[in-house]
């Protein structure tokens, strides 16, 4: 499939026909026709803040983009993404018009970079798929192959989290053209190459998938895609994640690798968590699909909030939440807001402001006081540079709290955690996982719950203390934290 559409000349992008829409999809049409220049080499050339897309004489151009045109079935399958990657040339038909690929990109990247709420769907749309496909994501990878860079298989498959493939086995299948770092193989077995066969059953596909990964890249951040607790199915291991349910079931990723933009709005200094502070995991794989890793034993919950989900954009719900969650951070009247956290000079609301958006900006980068939403929530937005950087903070915490929870522990400490979060569950920072994850204890084993995200452990403070301890089957929980537990089995 991939060697046919390199050597096609041209590929037809068909988001299909549909006789009433004919008009409006024209009148879109046209605006990227006219009003979106092409160099000569069919590129469109960068712009310094193109306003005529805030303009709200073009509102409605925007909506129809936005609304119809990029909500098209044709972006949530899974195949296309290569189709889309290797391509020499695309244009795309909607309803009987055509327009360059190129410029339907650019015009989408800028309604996204300005925030503009002509992409969001109605509440019943997201609730039944909250990841709507990005189109940056597919044109991603065509710049990764034109200048040679690697394409990581977690980061093709976290960005097609919103696709869908009849075969569920296709979800991994459809991308290993397109993977620099996972190779396949027709039927044979191998500790660093997937076996590609239909023949082996969907649990079989991924559970290999998982372990290939880790010996593969000497890495358990594999482990952190797995979710949604309680929605597995029966003797599925916890720590395998589900990749046909991706699109229900995620949330903002947090252990996401560096981006760069096709449209050259770079992130090149993003914020990546080295919670296990560069150590090597260990780990090995027992009968029953087991999994035996090593890991710090952090602290245990105690309270948590209320899961956030609301896939409208933020209002009363959004401001009510953020609310709810610092009177368990700071008790009944923001009593603790001063106090120190953790014994650092920074204050418990500092803390709190920067757990909530899991201390990243909007575009990765690590937050600044002056982009932070609690800071900019205290201030007077009198200018347009105050309300967009206004707009920007609350639509980073919008993003990472989503399906996910606010949590403290005995210790002190502040934290995200997945929507499934309890009082009781465990924080490890797993050797080899950059992130810190959740963990709830069941008999002899332990239960993978997800990833998160945990204020002052997150560049390897733990890792770089830790001592070793004994087997992991104390229930001693003071006594483990902050010491490495040798034997962690999670099924």
């Amino acid at each position: 499939m991939k060697e046919t559409y390199e050597g096609a000349c041209k590929v037809v992008v068909w988001l299909g026909d549909e006789p009433t829409l004919r008009e409006p999809t024209g009148r879109a049409a046209a605006f990227l026709c006219d009003r979106i220049p092409l160099t000569p080499e069919g590129r469109v050339p960068v712009l310094e803040r193109p306003d005529y897309f805030r303009d709200p004489e073009n509102d409605t151009i925007m909506r129809i983009i936005g609304q119809e045109i990029l909500r098209r079935p044709w972006w949530w399958r899974m195949w296309v993404i290569q189709e889309v990657a290797v391509a020499k040339s695309l244009v795309v038909i909607c309803n009987g018009h055509h327009f360059s690929w190129e410029r339907l990109l650019y015009t989408a990247q800028w309604i996204s970079l300005f925030g503009m709420d002509v992409m969001n769907a109605p509440e019943e749309e997201v609730e039944e798929n909250p990841f709507l496909p990005n189109i940056t994501f597919k044109a991603l990878y065509r710049w990764k192959l034109e200048h040679g860079e690697p394409i990581p298989i977690l980061g093709l498959l976290e960005n097609a989290s919103s696709c869908l493939a009849s075969n569920p086995r296709d979800m991994i299948f459809s991308v290993l053209g397109l993977a620099s770092d996972i190779e396949a193989l027709p039927d044979v077995n191998s500790e660093h190459k997937l076996v590609c066969s239909y023949e082996r059953s969907v649990q079989e596909v991924y559970t290999d998938f998982a372990k290939v990964h880790i010996h593969t890249h000497n890495s358990l951040d594999v482990i952190t895609f797995s979710r949604n607790y309680n929605g597995r199915i029966a003797g599925w291991p916890s720590w395998v994640p589900d990749w046909s349910t991706l699109r229900k079931s995620s949330c903002f990723s947090l252990n996401k690798p560096p981006l760069r933009s096709a449209a050259r709005l770079a992130i090149d200094n993003s914020y990546v968590y080295q919670a296990s502070g560069g150590r090597h995991p260990e780990f090995e794989f027992l009968q029953g699909d087991t999994l035996r890793v090593s890991g710090i034993r952090v602290d245990t919950v105690t309270q948590v909030g209320e899961p956030y989900f609301d896939p409208s954009p933020p209002g009363e719900k959004f401001m009510r939440t953020i609310g709810d969650w610092q009177t368990i951070a700071f008790g009944e009247g923001d009593r603790r807001a001063l106090d120190s956290y953790l014994g650092t000079e920074q204050t418990q609301w500092e803390a709190f402001d920067r757990t909530i958006t899991a201390d990243v900006n909007l575009t990765g980068e690590r937050s600044q006081r002056h982009e932070r939403f609690l800071c900019l929530h205290s201030e007077r937005l009198v200018t347009q540079d105050q309300r967009d950087r206004w707009n920007k903070a609350m639509r980073a915490v919008y993003l990472r709290i989503q399906r996910r929870l606010f949590f403290t522990t005995p210790g002190g400490r502040f934290g995200l955690g997945p929507w499934d979060t309890k009082a009781g569950d465990i924080v490890f920072v797993l050797l080899g996982c950059n992130v810190p994850v959740i963990l709830r204890q069941d008999g002899d084993r332990w239960v993978f719950v997800g990833e998160a995200f945990v204020l002052g452990i997150m560049d390897g403070e733990m890792a770089e203390t830790a001592e070793r301890d004994g087997p992991g089957d104390s229930e001693d929980v003071e006594h483990d934290s902050g010491r490495i537990v040798e034997s962690v089995l999670i099924s």
